[in-house]
């Protein structure tokens, strides 16, 4: 069973950033692209692409403290966390970022080619 938690509130700072900046491999800004991504991009599909997160064990670590957080206004399931590796909430990119250890405008642009938002 998926542990899965009611999130009222999700945010993190690296979803805060505000890049005004052009993609340079589109007529897209990466802002717009970035909320593409995150409004796009299923988390559960991503995680499950990765490693199976049925029993709750970290991919990272082996604890059993990976959860998979639901945001109770939109009710879809948008953060995750490990709360071994880290105490706090993370979208999507954020965990593109941990598993590959890639930055994040290269996850953006990965998880916009995935979901058909670039080519």
């Amino acid at each position: 069973m998926n542990k899965v938690h009611d999130q009222d509130c999700i945010a993190n700072n690296a979803s805060e950033q505000v890049h005004n900046d052009q993609d340079s491999n589109t007529d897209i800004s990466y802002s717009e692209l970035y909320s593409m991504v995150i409004e796009t991009c299923d988390l559960t599909e991503v995680i499950n692409s990765y490693f199976d997160p049925t029993d709750g064990s970290c991919p990272k670590c082996g604890e059993q403290d990976f959860v998979i957080m639901r945001n109770v206004k939109n009710d879809r399931l948008e953060a995750w966390c490990c709360f071994n590796c880290y105490n706090s909430v993370y979208d999507v990119i954020d965990f593109v970022v941990w598993i590959e250890g890639i930055d994040e405008t290269e996850a953006v642009r990965k998880l916009a080619t995935q979901a058909n938002i670039l080519e």
